[in-house]
């Protein structure tokens, strides 16, 4: 298996605005517009499956945090669990704590064994620090804390889309297994937040969104399986950041329970925006918005919308007023034990304001590849997507 990377280039409306991209800004606009450039692809002996991108503006990086990929003994996996990608250099590298630089390197750092499994290592399945995550989908995502050298790490799960940017902070926040825990990117370093009020019938949330509020600076959870309550998933909850405590709010009407929907901010219209998932019955090809300042869901009706989508990566245009979704038509994909056939990824861009969706001419044929994530780049008119397959491969 390997991973990609892509650029997602929307014509018209390109503005360099940030020092960091000046190099950069003279690549991008020789690239072809509303088309998919591969940056890079390798092996997929990195895992990161299921895991959602999340773009760092503050040090122009993209990261990632999970689990699998390549074994080189029974109870290990090979690459460190959080990787880190540079636009002026391409390449995916593992994102050691600050504190160990030197210390720590891809061939020799502490790693987590695999629950359950008893390696060379001579381990039991109660000892030493381990990582059990839903990826069979016969035990939910465990989170427990480790310390690595004087370094506290949270063993790596499936997070799926339940991982987002918080702005005001420069940290990407986390929720899994009741625990609420944040990355700092400038050291690499994780903090347990020990959250109040979290939401204990989601303990065991798979398949899960979320999205953060720079309007009331907080976190939206919403979606997803395997919950312990009649609906199964997370209905809204909000994540106050600066009171550290989880808010189930009052609403008059709510989306339909779906997974594997990924939420994002529109700084136009102050919004967050929401397309398509899986209800575990069905694809959707829904459009849902909430309106930040009215605390409101509100289902809207477009003209034409994208097909079904099972899991649409998805990201915001930053200060474009457009979100873009890339996936497979649901309708033309046919699903077998070993992954999707080569139905191509759809590429479609929505105008909150004006609530129209518009096809884009940029399709990719990607074999068998299971999990898309988008996100930003840090300039208003490109995208970037890590597609996972028989390659990593980032556009």
């Amino acid at each position: 298996m390997r991973m990609a990377v892509f650029f997602f280039v929307l014509s018209c409306w390109f503005v360099p605005c940030n020092p960091i991209w000046a190099e950069q800004a003279s690549k991008l606009e020789k690239l072809p517009a509303n088309v998919w450039t591969l940056l890079h692809s390798e092996q997929a002996e990195g895992g990161k499956t299921f895991a959602r991108a999340v773009y760092v503006p503050n040090i122009d990086r993209l990261y990632l945090w999970g689990t699998g990929g390549e074994q080189p003994a029974r109870n290990v996996y090979r690459t460190y669990e959080l990787e880190s990608f540079a636009l002026s250099s391409p390449g995916w590298i593992p994102a050691f704590p600050t504190a160990r630089n030197g210390d720590w390197t891809a061939e020799n750092y502490p790693p987590f064994r695999i629950y359950g499994q008893t390696g060379p290592d001579g381990l039991k399945f109660d000892e030493g620090p381990r990582l059990r995550t839903v990826g069979g989908y016969n035990s939910t995502n465990r989170v427990q804390w480790w310390d690595f050298d004087g370094i506290p790490r949270p063993s790596p799960v499936l997070t799926f889309n339940m991982a987002c940017y918080d702005s005001l902070r420069n940290r990407i926040l986390y929720y899994a297994d009741g625990v609420t825990f944040a990355l700092d990117p400038t050291t690499n370093s994780w903090t347990d937040l020990k959250a109040t009020n979290y939401p204990i019938t989601c303990r065991t949330l798979a398949w899960g969104s979320m999205c953060y509020d720079p309007i009331g600076d907080r976190v939206m959870l919403f979606g997803g399986g395997l919950a312990t309550n009649p609906s199964g998933g997370a209905p809204t909850w909000f994540y106050d950041c600066k009171e550290n405590r989880w808010e189930r709010p009052k609403l008059d009407a709510e989306p339909p329970l779906r997974c594997n929907s990924p939420i994002v901010y529109d700084a136009t219209t102050k919004s967050l925006v929401m397309f398509g998932g899986y209800n575990q019955a069905a694809a959707l090809n829904d459009t849902w918005v909430y309106e930040l300042k009215a605390d409101r869901w509100q289902r809207r009706d477009p003209p034409i919308s994208p097909p079904p989508m099972y899991a649409p990566a998805t990201v915001a245009l930053s200060n474009l007023g457009k979100v873009l979704v890339c996936e497979s038509d649901a309708r033309k994909l046919e699903m077998h034990h070993l992954g999707r056939t080569s139905a191509q990824k759809e590429t479609w861009i929505y105008d909150v304001a004006e609530n129209s969706w518009t096809p884009l001419n940029s399709d990719l044929r990607l074999e068998n590849y299971r999990w898309l994530t988008a996100a930003p780049s840090g300039h208003e008119n490109v995208a970037l997507l890590v597609a996972f397959g028989p390659e990593r491969r980032t556009y």
